[in-house]
């Protein structure tokens, strides 16, 4: 506590002393006696009043805030939660606009191949015109063409292949004339290949198909061709020429597409949240989810085709007008709304939103997320903070209360003993001894008080922090028992060049007065106690935080069995050895509690009958 406030109520006690012994040599009401023992009573209640309640009491705190915290911690954890469930929206509208991307590519990519696949169509039929009339033209187009050309006789033998052939299939024309074709294809497609090759020799309406056929490196290629049969003058076949067309890519490109599309038809069909698309200016809807259906209850005929407006289900239509405003202008927008159910109820949702483009259209795709639990959970917790703050008002006007009726009387009493021990010395001895107890419980009532609000305070209170060197605070403690008790420690070991520590020093004195007060009061009998003060490196596979440091404080008293080394910290708890001495079990809960409040940590290390060091995590000034 203040040091001021032991100055005022020890010039209470003396005044009240000395007030008393004046009341006993008066000889009349009116003399100076007397009115000198009034304002001797009157002086202690004032030192009294001024101690305790201005200099003890002026900022108390208490454990109360010990629930708040813990509310506060939950809070916090309920907010990273939301953040959490937003980020994942966000991922979520990240993934969609990916996969739109995607598409959106994929497609341009198919419009292209299927542009350059017309125009190879279209040269392909200018060729057949060119074939008919030229045979030399045929000849320069049959080698230079960008597709493979393959001329088979009747019964399906290569008579002459092109360039190009050559090139995709990664075969010389040596390899391939004089072969059959349908060795080249993959033999479940041989079939349909003989088919399409006795059209062409019945003079049939040539028909296009695909085939596969493996090139030299094993890579299977897709083609789509068609068998056309040059007739002569008799009507018969010559050969038949096949045009192969390469459609390896545009394939993949089309299988990609179609698993693409079915990926975004499981994600838009299977997802909990509800997803729409609508018109950017109307608002009509032209798609929805099942889990649209189940936000509001709605059915799938019942939705498409008419807008947002016509079914109703906006509370507040000038949301989608504002939402739209802010489209027009940054593509995508959050915000929370309220819709209408088909039975009438208002849900909160919170919405995500994101301009598209579809065939020159501007539509809205849109993610809806039910929140009405979470604002209920939010307005919950906000109603329990406040109750919890008041409870807080009404717990510290109660500790006020209790300091000042308990500790006041309690303070009177023991002076009134003083007196009375003081007035009993010649009684008979087993009165004395009755005396002498009851003080001693007094003066331990009045301790265990004082520690209860010492540990109050801790982590309430605010102190001010600086840099606190331990040596002297040891040195100063060590000088307090010898001046109180007339006795120092024989041997007391304090390190050099240890780091300054970064607490309150009212703190930091209250945790070496407990550990070298229980030293002292925990030495061995006949035999003289040694003190050791200084720092490790030993954390106990504990973590020593960034900034921090360990602290010991070792002797060669009695020790503590390993089986009491936890609850040693516990509040009111002491040891066997410990009942037998003064003590209120406060102590080393204090200690553990303002290292805590400070993010660090206690540990003990100690054996009956070997003594014992305890371990301290303390903040550190940098070097």
């Amino acid at each position: 506590f203040h040091p001021r406030m032991l100055i005022y109520i020890t010039i209470s006690l003396i005044a009240t002393i000395a007030s008393e012994l004046s009341f006993t040599t008066y000889l009349g009401v009116y003399d100076m006696a007397n009115m000198t023992g009034h304002l001797l009573k009157v002086l202690a209640f004032y030192f009294i009043f001024k101690g305790i309640i201005e200099t003890g009491l002026r900022e108390p705190y208490g454990a109360m805030f010990r629930n708040l915290k813990k509310h506060e911690e939950d809070l916090l954890l309920a907010r990273e939660d939301l953040l959490q469930v937003n980020r994942q929206m966000e991922a979520s509208n990240r993934d969609l606009r990916e996969n739109r991307e995607k598409l959106e590519r994929i497609n341009k990519d198919l419009d292209r191949s299927e542009s350059a696949l017309r125009e190879q169509n279209q040269e392909l039929l200018l060729a057949r015109d060119q074939l008919k009339r030229s045979e030399k033209y045929f000849q320069d187009l049959f080698h230079q063409a960008p597709v493979c050309f393959v001329i088979v006789d009747g019964d399906g033998i290569m008579t002459e292949v092109n360039t190009t052939c050559e090139t995709v299939l990664g075969l010389r024309s040596s390899e391939l004339v004089g072969s059959r074709f349908e060795e080249l294809i993959e033999e479940e497609e041989r079939k349909e290949f003989r088919g399409h090759l006795q059209s062409a020799r019945e003079k049939r309406e040539p028909k296009a198909f695909t085939l596969t056929i493996r090139s030299a490196q094993g890579r299977p290629l897709r083609f789509v061709t068609e068998l056309v049969a040059q007739k002569d003058a008799v009507e018969s076949p010559q050969f038949i020429r096949l045009a192969l067309l390469d459609i390896t890519e545009l394939d993949s490109l089309r299988k990609e597409s179609h698993r693409l599309e079915n990926l975004w038809n499981a994600v838009f069909s299977a997802s909990r949240e509800g997803f729409t698309i609508t018109t950017l200016k109307e608002g009509r809807y032209l798609e929805v989810n099942q889990g649209y259906l189940d936000l509001t209850g709605y059915s799938r005929e019942e939705l498409i085709g008419r807008t947002v407006y016509d079914v109703g289900v906006l509370v507040k239509p000038k949301v989608r007008a504002d939402l739209v405003k802010t489209l027009r202008k940054d593509d995508s927008e959050m915000r929370e709304t309220q819709l209408r159910t088909k039975d009438g109820r208002i849900i909160d949702c919170l919405i995500i939103a994101r301009k598209i483009s579809l065939d020159d259209q501007e539509l809205i795709l849109a993610v809806l997320r039910d929140i009405s639990e979470t604002k209920k959970l939010k307005q919950s917790l906000e109603e329990t903070c406040q109750t919890l703050e008041q409870r807080n008002v009404d717990l510290e006007n109660f500790i006020h209360t209790a300091a000042h009726d308990l500790r006041t009387p309690l303070i009177s009493t023991i002076g009134f003993f003083v007196l009375l021990k003081k007035a009993l010395k010649t009684s008979d001895p087993n009165t004395r001894a009755l005396i002498e107890r009851i003080s001693d419980q007094l003066y331990r009532y009045d301790q265990l008080l004082r520690d209860l609000l010492d540990f109050a305070r801790v982590g309430v209170e605010k102190v001010e922090r600086g840099q606190v060197d331990a040596r002297s605070v040891v040195d100063s403690i060590l000088e307090d028992h010898e001046v109180l008790e007339g006795e120092r420690a024989h041997n007391v070991h304090i390190q050099e060049n240890m780091p300054s520590i970064l607490m309150n020093e009212t703190r930091v004195h209250q945790i070496f007065e407990n550990l070298i007060s229980n030293s002292l009061k925990f030495r061995k009998k006949n035999q003289p106690l040694e003190i050791e003060v200084g720092t490790t490196s030993r954390a106990f596979g504990r973590e020593i935080p960034p900034g921090f440091a360990v602290f010991f404080v070792r002797d060669n008293g009695i020790g503590i069995h390993p089986g009491d080394h936890n609850v040693i910290f516990s509040l009111f708890s002491r040891t066997e050895e410990g009942e037998k001495k003064n003590g209120t079990g406060v102590g080393l809960s204090i200690v553990k509690r303002i290292l805590e409040t400070e993010g660090g940590w206690i540990d003990v290390e100690s054996e009956p009958d070997k003594g014992a060091t305890f371990f301290l995590c303390l903040p550190v000034a940098e070097a």
